[in-house]
């Protein structure tokens, strides 16, 4: 006996996006399978599949837009790459972490540090810094400890955010829920 791959809700939720239960397996076995490398020739350029809006146009696509954003069809979302490691995003954290300095001096980890429980991260980070040095971000804010809630943000022994790739780092904060861009994806 065989179980059905797709349940009433599934099939509710195909046809309300268009999708036929055909091109929706097709999908599946493509993941299943995988995707042939692209054979790239060649950067997208002018010359090469990108064009160039001229300015007389541009209020015309403009209209176009703003048209369909009024449309009942109307269905926008974000898509936020989440490609790479995260290290460069956190190149001026490292850099304080190598600095002889121990408090916040640069506008960068002033700005962090200011706004560090507003990232989808703090409560994470905030149990890591627990974990590790038995302290919370705020004391060891409190007590100077800048370093030591960096390290747990970047280094291995805490969340590890600076080798990982972006897509697994929670970004996205919607009040009680977090999540990474990977998960902003299926969303």
């Amino acid at each position: 006996m065989t179980t059905p791959l797709f349940t009433d809700k599934d099939l509710e939720q195909l046809e309300a996006k268009g999708i036929t239960p055909e091109e929706a397996v097709r999908q599946i076995e493509a993941i299943r399978h995988g995707f042939p490398f692209p054979n790239i020739i060649a950067p997208a350029s002018l010359e090469r599949g990108i064009m160039r809006v001229e300015e007389e146009d541009k209020a015309a696509y403009i209209m176009e837009w703003e048209k369909y954003l009024s449309s009942q069809s109307c269905h926008v979302v974000k898509f936020v790459p989440a490609s790479g490691a995260a290290s460069r995003m956190f190149k001026e954290l490292y850099n304080f972490l190598d600095a002889d300095y121990n408090e916040p001096t640069t506008d960068a980890e002033k700005l962090f540090f200011a706004n560090l429980t507003h990232f989808a991260f703090y409560d994470s980070l905030n149990e890591a810094c627990l974990r590790n040095v038995w302290r919370t971000v705020p004391k060891l804010i409190a007590s100077k400890e800048y370093k030591a809630v960096v390290e747990n943000l970047l280094l291995s022994k805490g969340l590890n955010y600076g080798a990982l790739p972006k897509g697994l780092l929670l970004f996205h904060n919607y009040g009680k829920e977090n999540r990474t861009p990977t998960e902003e994806h299926l969303a």
